[in-house]
């Protein structure tokens, strides 16, 4: 019965998840431990990130914690070179054609990327069940060329989310089954999302835009969403696989002015996150030499059946090594660019930090928007 339940999932998945003639939601933002290892994590257990990834690891997961409080930021570079640039237009009283071709050229490479994490992330773990309650705020802004003049595809981004799951310990009806400890499990998502879009934006509308506080107005949207999970463990080795959003989760919009109300006249198309098949394995190593207490490396491939990205964007590689049981390292292959990222866990408080790089583009290298991202955790 189990496996013909999964067959139909697997099916359904493929069937459905491209079928809708909508527009995909832009992806919630993953924890810094995750992204410091390559965006990889579909088999992890023991920790914050397994969250966002895998609802079977509710059931793997033996100590309990709670969750106060989870704050931090990412930023990159590009945040000061575009403010730069916009003081020199402003300065030459927003004539861009008085710009010098290095300017020019500078602008036409930016690819900003500012967030805050946070302060929401009260969250509580145990053996089987776990939920999660927590708030993002996120903007990105990439600049491309039309003509002589650049202009900016803007994104803003505010997320309120509540997530709980539950996972279970059982047994597969193998030959070796006695040898293989298997654990399944599934989330429920609610997400409440505040957005700005303008995919075609000048370089100064997006400037006063942001200095004005979005006085143009937002959308506010609702979605509930589902993720299944699978999670087997042979001695050192673990596989699995999720279904993320295994019945589509479709969002719907209303168009809100500054003070909260509803624009009435203005309808909006609803967008949706599509079904995705993803598949993990790692290898876990312990008391390889004294002071390293876990060595794992991690393999994932996500959207298995997605044909819309380049399948080399799919790929996660990721290695994390925890040494004297407070420090980890973590190093990784994230859509075809290294990542970097370490951790401090000492009693009540967690620090993570990551370094990624996003591709905007459809193909590697087109469009890379390297970020860093540094958290803080409050744990009981």
């Amino acid at each position: 019965m189990r496996i013909k339940f999964l067959r139909l999932v697997l099916v359904l998945t493929f069937i459905i998840s491209d079928i809708f003639p909508l527009a995909r939601e832009k992806p919630l933002l993953l924890p810094a431990d995750i992204l410091g290892a390559g965006g990889t994590g579909i088999t992890a257990y023991d920790k914050f990130g397994i969250y966002f990834l895998n609802p079977a690891s509710f059931g793997v997961t033996e100590k309990e914690f709670f969750s106060l409080l989870r704050t931090g930021f990412r930023i990159n570079y590009d945040v000061y070179e575009y403010y730069s640039a916009i003081q020199s237009v402003v300065s030459k009283g927003g004539d861009l054609s008085s710009l010098t071709y290095d300017e020019i050229n500078s602008l036409n490479q930016l690819v900003l990327s500012f967030g805050i994490n946070g302060p929401l992330g009260f969250g509580y773990m145990t053996e089987g069940i776990g939920f999660l309650f927590y708030n993002d705020f996120h903007s990105s802004l990439a600049t491309y060329t039309s003509g002589i003049l650049p202009y900016v595809d803007f994104g803003s981004y505010f997320d309120l989310v509540f997530l709980c799951g539950i996972g279970r310990k059982f047994t597969i009806p193998l030959e070796f089954g006695k040898l293989i400890t298997t654990y399944a499990g599934i989330n429920i998502k609610y997400i409440n999302r505040l957005k700005y879009e303008n995919p075609r934006l000048s370089i100064l509308k997006a400037y006063d835009l942001f200095m004005s506080g979005f006085k143009e107005g937002f959308l506010w949207g609702q979605a509930i969403g589902s993720d299944l999970g699978l999670l087997l463990n042979i001695e050192n080795f673990y596989f699995g696989l999720t279904v993320k959003d295994w019945f589509n989760t479709f969002f719907s919009w209303n168009a809100y002015n500054t003070n909260f109300q509803i624009i009435s006249n203005r309808s909006v198309e609803p967008t949706y996150y599509p079904a995705t098949f993803n598949i993990g394995m790692s290898y876990k190593l312990s008391g390889l030499v004294y002071g390293i207490s876990q060595w794992v490396f991690y393999f994932d491939i996500n959207d298995v059946f997605g044909f819309e990205e380049n399948y080399f964007l799919k790929l996660r590689f990721g290695t994390e090594v925890k040494f004297l049981k407070i420090f980890v390292a973590r190093m990784g292959l994230y859509k075809g660019y290294p990542t970097l990222g370490f951790g401090l866990e000492i009693p009540v408080l967690n620090i993570n930090f990551a370094y990624y790089t996003e591709e905007l583009g459809k193909l590697p290298g087109l469009k890379p928007q390297q970020n860093f991202v540094l958290e803080l955790q409050i744990l009981l």
